[in-house]
C-alpha cells in the first residue's frame, strides 16, 4: 500500500461516522420539508424520513441501541405531525361542517371561502392519514413476527383524529400512548398485540371503534372513555393489569 493510499483511505470507523453525519443532514433537510404548506412537498419530506428510519434499523454496522435511538427520533417526529393542533378540525362540529356540501343559499364568495377551507382540511387529513397508514404497515404482525417498527414507542397522546384510524392486526412491542385522544371517525385496533403497554384512557370516540380480539401482555388502561358509536372490546386477553373503569357507552357495546 502506498503512503498516499494509507493516508487518504478512510477506516471503517471513519466511513461509518461519515454515513451517520450524512443521515443527520438528510434528517434535517426532510424535517424542513414537513413544515412546508404544499401536500406533495410534505409527503416528499415524510417519505425521505421513512427511508431514513428503515436505513437506521437495517444498518448492522451500527450498534443496536444507537439504531433504535436514531429511528425513535424519526418516529417522534411523525407522532408530532399527528398530535399537532389543526384548528379547523379541533371541534367535532367543525369536522361535521367540513364534511358537508356548501349550502345552496350561500353567495358565491361564501361558497368559495368554504371550498378553500374544506380543501385545506382535506389536504391535512390526507397527509396525516398517509403518516398513520405508513406506520401501520410497519407495525403490522407478519408471518415471521412483528413489523420492523414494532419495537419503537409511539406517543399520539392528545391527538384529534379527524380521519379514520386503521391499526388493526398490529404488534406493539414498545409503549403506545393514546391518552386523551379524540376520534371523529371510525377507529380500528382489532386483532392487535400489545407487549409494551398501552394507555388509551380519557378518549372520546365519536365514531365506531373496534378493540376486539386483542392481546394485552402488559398494563392496559382504557378507562374514562366515552363511546358515542358502537364499541367492540370483546374476545380480548388481558395478561397484565387492565383498567376499563368509568367508561360511558352511548351506543352498543360488546365487552
Amino acid at each position: 500500500m502506498s503512503e498516499y493510499t494509507s493516508r487518504t483511505s478512510a477506516t471503517p470507523d471513519d466511513s461509518l461516522i461519515h454515513l451517520h453525519a450524512m443521515r443527520h443532514e438528510r434528517y434535517a433537510a426532510a424535517t424542513t420539508l414537513l413544515g412546508e404548506s404544499g401536500f406533495a412537498t410534505r409527503v416528499g419530506g415524510f417519505n425521505a424520513l421513512v427511508r431514513l428510519a428503515d436505513e437506521w434499523l437495517a444498518d448492522n454496522r451500527t450498534p443496536e441501541e444507537q439504531r433504535l435511538a436514531e429511528a425513535q427520533v424519526i418516529i417522534d417526529t411523525f407522532c408530532a405531525c399527528i398530535y399537532a393542533p389543526f384548528l379547523p378540525a379541533s371541534r367535532h362540529k367543525d369536522y361535521m361542517r367540513l364534511n358537508r356540501e356548501p349550502k345552496k343559499r350561500w353567495d358565491s364568495q361564501k361558497k368559495a371561502r368554504f371550498r378553500a377551507e374544506q380543501a385545506e382540511f382535506r389536504a391535512e387529513a390526507r397527509f396525516r392519514q398517509t403518516v398513520l397508514d405508513t406506520i401501520h404497515l410497519r407495525v403490522m404482525t407478519r408471518y415471521e413476527g412483528p413489523g420492523p417498527w414494532s419495537r419503537l414507542s409511539f406517543d399520539f397522546s392528545g391527538s384529534v383524529f379527524f380521519y379514520p384510524v386503521s391499526f388493526g392486526r398490529s404488534q406493539w412491542e414498545g409503549r403506545l400512548n393514546l391518552r386523551g385522544c379524540t376520534y371523529s371517525a371510525e377507529a380500528d385496533f382489532s386483532g392487535s398485540t400489545y407487549n409494551g403497554g398501552v394507555n388509551a384512557s380519557f378518549c372520546n370516540y365519536r365514531g365506531n371503534v373496534d378493540f376486539s380480539e386483542s392481546v394485552y401482555r402488559a398494563n392496559a388502561s382504557l378507562s374514562y372513555n366515552v363511546y358515542w358509536g358502537e364499541a367492540a372490546l370483546n374476545d380480548s386477553i388481558y395478561e397484565g393489569h387492565a383498567d376499563l373503569a368509568c367508561c360511558t357507552y352511548v351506543g352498543h357495546a360488546s365487552l
